[in-house]
């Protein structure tokens, strides 16, 4: 099939495509598309594992450096490889456990509860921008911890201008992001997306440097924020200055359309399934967050948001009984993994029963569940994404009733390397209820 109609398809039906790559050439299969290397796709577990497997020794960051260093640096760990890249993971890992990022649970909590109160009532709400809106001031308190308003308005502006520009920036063709990052000349050329990029991400790093400066003059031993935590260097020795600016925009960069994305996709999936959200309503008003767990796994495997985890091969491997050669592109497919219906009964019904554990109030994921990656590079974040989708649905089901608007489900839709909903996603507050109210209606 010629590179651009393999574009084409896997832009405007990803999911469809894939699926019928898989059924005609079997489990693993390449596609070319324009401006990439070939790409090799793995869409089962064993063969996800072999991906994931090359973390070790033939894997490079080739595959999203070039997109993704103007916003997050290239000192962050989406950007690095080998010992730099082990020695950041072993500093961070200890401030991103589960156990650690439980303690933003009540800031998240207010910042979500402040945002809901706001939702106007019975007209249809741009569901997107909203989740967008508590995921940025998450990471205004979380990651940089700016509490000061004038301050932190300051920051809100420069980070909400970023975040915009990069979706921008995906679009651009690598080459002319090679060509930008280089030359000097082409970076003044402000109307180029890239360029933007930059200018924005220097300033942020100018209010950060600020920051450090007051942090390392006035410290605050109990301020909990990744910045300030970093500048203690509570997880052992301390990162450079840009190290770790590098490394709290990579946080924030690598977090904030995922985590807004997952959470519009969880709501649409409980409006559309009203008997989900009556049972997650009464599970929630008896203090239990079981099922809660469960809805949010089974939104990351019916509607996946990223559909890869790139690997640019440094040499070549053997992948499911195929030799790929390097330079060539690697990543299981996760959208097959998560709807394989040998794996997954009924895969295209919104049933988070399935991750029930028989007997037990608990919750398992399967190795084909990999909404995070997997292998070395596993999301650093995952944690505090799934603490944000937990505490923003349980703070809105308290808060509100909600409907969707239209019959037609969504469809998933690529958008630079997210899978969105294909319409503007829209949802409407039917009705107020009293905080902590999590009952039938």
């Amino acid at each position: 099939m010629p590179r651009l109609l393999q574009t084409l398809l896997i832009v405007a039906r990803p999911v469809r495509y894939l699926g019928g790559c898989r059924r005609r050439y079997g489990p693993v299969f390449q596609v070319r598309i324009v401006g990439k290397p070939p790409i090799v796709y793995a869409s089962t577990a064993d063969a996800a594992e072999c991906v994931y497997g090359a973390d070790k020794d033939a894997a490079l960051r080739g595959a999203v450096r070039e997109f993704f260093e103007p916003v997050v640096g290239a000192r962050s760990l989406v950007c690095l490889d080998g010992e730099q890249w082990a020695r950041h993971r072993r500093l961070l890992n200890p401030l991103l456990r589960s156990r650690v990022v439980a303690g933003f649970a009540d800031d998240i909590a207010a910042i979500a509860a402040a945002e809901i109160d706001r939702w106007p009532t019975g007209k249809p709400i741009a569901w997107h921008r909203r989740m967008d809106a508590i995921v940025l001031e998450v990471s205004l308190t979380v990651i940089f911890g700016v509490r000061e308003e004038g301050r932190r308005e300051r920051l809100r502006g420069l980070l909400a201008r970023l975040v915009s520009v990069s979706t921008a920036m995906m679009a651009t063709p690598a080459p002319v992001h090679r060509a930008v990052i280089r030359s000097p000349v082409l970076r003044r050329l402000t109307w180029l997306p890239v360029s933007r990029a930059i200018a924005l991400r220097r300033q942020v790093d100018d209010f950060l440097l600020a920051e450090i400066a007051d942090r390392h003059s006035s410290p605050d031993p109990g301020a909990h924020d990744l910045l300030s935590q970093l500048v203690r260097g509570d997880a052992g020795p301390r990162l450079t200055e840009p190290e770790m600016l590098d490394e709290l925009m990579g946080l924030m960069g690598a977090g904030h359309h995922t985590t807004a994305t997952a959470l519009t996709w969880a709501f649409g999936q409980l409006t559309r399934h009203q008997d989900v959200m009556a049972r997650l309503r009464e599970d929630l008003g008896r203090g239990r967050e079981d099922y809660l767990d469960a809805v949010v796994m089974e939104t990351l495997r019916v509607r996946t948001v990223v559909p890869t985890a790139m690997r640019k091969l440094a040499r070549p491997a053997a992948l499911g009984g195929y030799a790929v050669p390097e330079g060539w592109l690697v990543t299981p497919a996760i959208p097959l993994l998560h709807t394989d219906p040998e794996r997954w009964p009924g895969s295209g019904a919104f049933r988070p029963e399935r991750f029930r554990r028989d007997g037990d109030a608990g919750v398992s994921a399967p190795p084909e569940w990999m909404p995070f990656g997997g292998g070395l590079r596993m999301c650093i974040g995952q944690h505090l994404a799934i603490l944000e989708l937990k505490i923003v649905l349980r703070e809105a089901l308290t808060r509100v009733s909600l409907a969707g608007v239209g019959r037609m489900a969504e469809r998933p839709r690529n958008r630079y390397s997210m899978l969105i909903p294909s319409r503007r996603a829209r949802l409407i507050v039917t009705g107020r209820r009293k905080p902590g109210l999590c009952g039938r209606s």
